[in-house]
């Protein structure tokens, strides 16, 4: 009667609590207890070998340089105790030949009790093209092992490339038209890789280059350019106390309010001048004017010139002796240009600042 009834019970709870991890493991953990004709029948796990390490990469196999990945693992037959307090140890390394590029160790960040398996993703970015090779192993709570490896290409990626494939065609293009028109996110394409004339700017006319440059049309972009990557400087540590030094007077650089920067995007030959007159005094230089310092060459592998602008000076124009850009007003100040594709009626490229 009643104390059947209580024991039965008590052997139920018994059952539920070794189920769920927190009682004591006898190697198997019951699954589920069924009443079947007044008899209670178990159902138990056993501790399978761990093994099918599955790895992959969310992006696919089709991967540029500077595009982060996500790399995929997947263990199965993992021991069920990792679904309580124990998780499997995840270790990911990435290799270019026998080169380590990136090492990190994590627990699984999912497990499905059903499918006896864990999950976890780890986030890496690659900046240099060749071939790669993740792998990952697996360790659970019963100190059981599996490995798997994936080995992928990263490829140069190009302006055009708008969805990071490798490959520029008209999927681009439409991708790029969808994202104008607010059907697709920031998120689904490379923002550099759509800036197709380099104005900084996002518009139809970046889709209609793809779409001229796919039909072999001449659209005067920068379609199909490579996109230089630079790999971020891991910042240095500081000591927290710095040795003890003599006091010297700190040297610094004289400033100048009034500097110019000119990025040569048309790649003229030669040197770069910047020639400069003022509204009273049209002889302050003689043509094709200053040479121009270089500063620096940009993520777009374009190289930029840097000048420091006289005094009084309030007209300047950009050239190599030969191209030149259209008259440009001044008035102070530090200003970066870059020429347009297009020029007035004497040839001279119209400017933008950046």
């Amino acid at each position: 009667g009643i104390s059947q009834d209580l024991a039965m019970a008590t052997s139920a709870a018994k059952r539920g609590v070794e189920y769920f991890g927190l009682g004591h493991h006898t190697g198997k953990i019951s699954n589920a207890a069924h009443i079947q004709a007044g008899t209670y029948i178990e159902k138990v796990y056993s501790d399978l070998e761990l093994g099918m390490m599955y790895v992959k990469l969310l992006q696919g196999d089709k991967v540029v340089a500077g595009q982060p990945l996500d790399i995929y693992a997947e263990t199965k037959y993992e021991n069920v105790k990792s679904w309580g307090n124990i998780k499997s140890l995840y270790k990911i390394t990435v290799k270019k030949g026998d080169e380590i590029c990136y090492e990190n160790e994590r627990r699984s960040t999912k497990y499905n009790l059903n499918f006896r398996s864990s999950t976890t993703i780890e986030k890496w970015t690659p900046y240099e093209t060749g071939t790669y090779t993740v792998t990952v192993s697996s360790t659970d709570g019963s100190n059981e092992y599996a490995e798997g490896s994936y080995t992928f290409e990263v490829k140069d990626h190009k302006i055009g490339d708008v969805d990071c494939n490798t490959v520029i065609n008209i999927r681009d293009a439409t991708l790029l038209q969808m994202f104008i028109a607010k059907f697709a996110e920031e998120d689904e394409i490379s923002p550099i890789a759509s800036d197709t004339n380099k104005d900084t700017k996002i518009s139809i006319s970046d889709a209609t280059a793809i779409q001229m440059s796919v039909a072999h049309l001449d659209s005067s972009s920068y379609v199909g350019n490579v996109i230089p990557v630079e790999k971020p400087v891991e910042p240095t540590t500081v000591p927290t106390e710095q040795p003890t030094q003599p006091k010297t007077e700190p040297v610094t650089d004289p400033v100048t309010n009034n500097q110019v920067y000119f990025t040569n995007s048309h790649k003229w030959g030669g040197t770069i001048y910047c020639y400069y007159w003022s509204d009273s005094n049209f002889n302050m230089t003689s043509w094709p004017g200053t040479p121009m310092t270089f500063a620096e060459t940009n993520q777009f592998g374009e190289s930029v010139y840097k000048f420091d602008v006289p005094a009084g000076a309030n007209n300047i124009i950009f050239s190599n002796g030969s191209a030149q850009t259209v008259d440009i007003p001044y008035s102070g100040g530090v200003v970066k240009y870059y020429p347009l594709t297009t020029t007035d009626n004497q040839g001279h490229y119209q400017v933008q600042t950046w």
